[in-house]
């Protein structure tokens, strides 16, 4: 059984179980959109299968490899600077070279290892 603020696989792609109730979950469904944007769904269990959420320390270069922000682009590294568990966009990442931050998806950043 799943539980909130847990990532599971919907339909393909990874998804974060906002809230539950029981069997039925609230799903947010991060959708490559700027801004931040969340698509929603409600589900029954049986819909989604739970998967490990990668894991990262503070201070860990990571290759970003979402769609491009405002501050950082597609296949930049950068630098982890913050982490918020209860949240879709968890990780709080920038380049070597700006004090401006960038907040991602577990999902949109893999740790490289020369």
């Amino acid at each position: 059984m799943s539980h909130t603020y847990q990532w599971v696989d919907y339909k393909g792609k990874p998804a974060f179980i906002y809230e539950h109730s029981g069997f039925i979950y609230r799903l947010e469904i991060p959708n490559g959109k700027h801004g931040k944007h969340l698509d929603y769904d409600i589900v029954c269990a049986s819909e989604v299968k739970i998967i490990d959420e990668p894991k990262f320390d503070i201070g860990t270069k990571v290759l970003y490899i979402g769609r491009d922000l405002p501050h950082i682009k597609t296949s930049q590294m950068v630098t982890i600077i913050g982490y918020q568990q209860s949240n879709v966009y968890s990780y709080k990442i920038q380049t070597d070279d700006s004090e401006l931050y960038e907040i991602v998806t577990p999902f949109e950043i893999v740790e490289v290892n020369y």
